[in-house]
């Protein structure tokens, strides 16, 4: 259940930020600032043990919603933020800080999202 939990806040980090992004007139940086300030407004007053593995896992696929949409559609971007999932749920069990690692595993799972994407493309206008 928690892993579900985790899961989604991840989509949905990745989902509000991308919409916001480039909906609305905010910009990237300022989209996943107020995903991320909502986001915790929200979960906060739940008391649970696992809220703040949720914002940490909100805040990190967030930085997979600023993806530029020429790069990555919606669709590559929910692929990316189940990816940054993985990543996630890895880096939880070490005994680091996530700060730079939620930048990092935001970038590797959108350049792996953006890779195959781009072969499959090539591969399937071969045939």
């Amino acid at each position: 259940m928690n892993s579900l939990l985790i899961i989604g806040a991840s989509l949905l980090g990745a989902h509000a930020t991308f919409r916001l992004a480039h909906r609305t007139r905010l910009g990237a940086i300022r989209a996943s600032t107020l995903a991320s300030l909502l986001f915790v407004a929200l979960t906060t007053p739940l008391g649970w043990l696992l809220v703040p593995k949720l914002q940490a896992a909100f805040f990190g696929a967030s930085f997979v919603g600023m993806s530029d949409a020429k790069r990555l559609s919606h669709r590559h971007v929910l692929l990316a933020a189940l990816i940054f999932s993985a990543f996630f749920f890895g880096l939880s069990f070490l005994p680091i800080s996530l700060g730079g690692s939620l930048g990092a595993s935001a970038f590797l799972s959108c350049i792996l999202t953006y890779t195959v994407s781009a072969r499959l493309d090539r591969a399937t206008a071969r045939a």
